[in-house]
């Protein structure tokens, strides 16, 4: 997952830019979103990839990895302080 380029749906939005390295270093063991990934037990080469996991594995991997209980409540977090930095300019 180089680079983490892939996009969702809505805004086109990549999981770099959602999940900062500023984000990753300050809720997470890990430097940016690719590594946090690659690190995991489950081949990552697109958000697609990710979507397609089961909640509770994730979950355990999020909790153990993050300062965040499960996936849901981090990416919720990534996407308030995005659109904080967004629309705060």
């Amino acid at each position: 997952m180089e680079g983490t380029e892939a996009t969702g749906e809505a805004g086109g939005l990549s999981l770099a830019e959602l999940f900062t390295r500023e984000f990753m270093r300050e809720y997470t063991d890990f430097e940016s979103i690719a590594e946090f990934w690659s690190h995991s037990p489950w081949e990552i080469e697109s958000r697609a990839d990710i979507e397609r996991l089961p909640d509770n594995p994730v979950d355990g991997y999020v909790s153990t990895h993050t300062e965040f209980s499960d996936a849901a409540e981090m990416d919720w977090v990534a996407g308030t302080e995005w659109a904080a930095k967004r629309f705060d300019h």
